[in-house]
């Protein structure tokens, strides 16, 4: 993604979430993706609503970013 400083990372991010979950998800690809990992951004409520939404349920959190975790059931599923 490009970096424009007048947009906040939060909002980039959460731009970018359906683009990611179209190209990666079961509507694109016999290999769904089962973890997002996100440098740049930390997880706030919005965050964790939107990737909560797409059944991620596993958070850790680290200090540029988070890792977000789906099973792979879950993510198989349309």
């Amino acid at each position: 993604m490009r970096f424009d400083p007048s947009i906040a990372p939060e909002d980039v991010f959460l731009a970018q979430l359906g683009t990611i979950d179209l190209h990666h998800g079961p509507y694109s690809t016999s290999n769904r993706y089962t973890e997002l990992e996100v440098v740049g951004v930390h997880p706030t409520a919005a965050i964790r609503e939107a990737i909560a939404q797409l059944e991620f349920t596993k958070l850790e959190e680290r200090s540029n970013g988070f890792i977000a975790r789906r099973t792979e059931t879950t993510a198989a599923a349309p």
